[in-house]
């Protein structure tokens, strides 16, 4: 979405770091004035303002509040369908880069949790709310190309300018299948 040059600057701008970096930049503690100040700097001119954000940035963010009265034309972008286990596998495989330090069963233990219980807050939040909501599935993301990435804007209500083309684009890195297969 980051590549469409039409999607805003689609990032972690709820991660812990960058709200600490962000308060004592702009003087934007209150989650009010942040999301004021993400949406001044982070739109696009096409006007749409995306993000991505993870469940625990989202709690500590917002916390049990209704977010629409600062992003009143939200809708979420939720990729499903990958197994659990399989999305661990790849994030502790992603956060020791692939090496064989720290990439134990373990760790994936740890992840799985983790995934287990943000999908479920998310599917929570998401079924008993009526934010609009747009699934994508994990193979339709992980193959995204050209005409995916423009059907995507469109579903999103994006306005694609006449003449604009999908820029190339790579997703984040993954292990092998093969690899993800093993420890499956």
């Amino acid at each position: 979405l980051a590549a469409s040059g039409l999607a805003g600057s689609p990032a972690q701008h709820f991660a812990p770091a960058a709200r600490v970096r962000a308060a004592r930049e702009w003087g934007t503690a209150a989650p009010e004035a942040h999301v004021a100040e993400l949406r001044r700097r982070h739109t696009g001119a096409n006007g749409v303002f995306g993000f991505e954000i993870r469940w625990p940035h989202f709690v500590a963010a917002f916390g049990a509040r209704d977010v629409r009265p600062w992003l009143p034309e939200l809708c979420v972008l939720r990729v499903v369908g990958r197994p659990a286990l399989e999305q661990a596998i790849v994030a502790t495989w992603q956060e020791t880069r692939g090496t064989r330090a720290g990439f134990d069963a373990a760790s994936v233990r740890l992840h799985l949790a983790r995934v287990q219980a943000e999908e479920a807050h998310w599917e929570g939040l998401l079924s008993s709310s009526d934010l609009a909501v747009l699934r994508l599935r994990h193979e339709e993301w992980r193959a995204a190309d050209g005409a995916r990435l423009t059907e995507l804007l469109r579903a999103l209500g994006v306005e694609l300018p006449a003449g604009w083309r999908a820029p190339a684009f790579t997703l984040p890195e993954e292990p092998a299948p093969e690899l993800v297969q093993a420890w499956s």
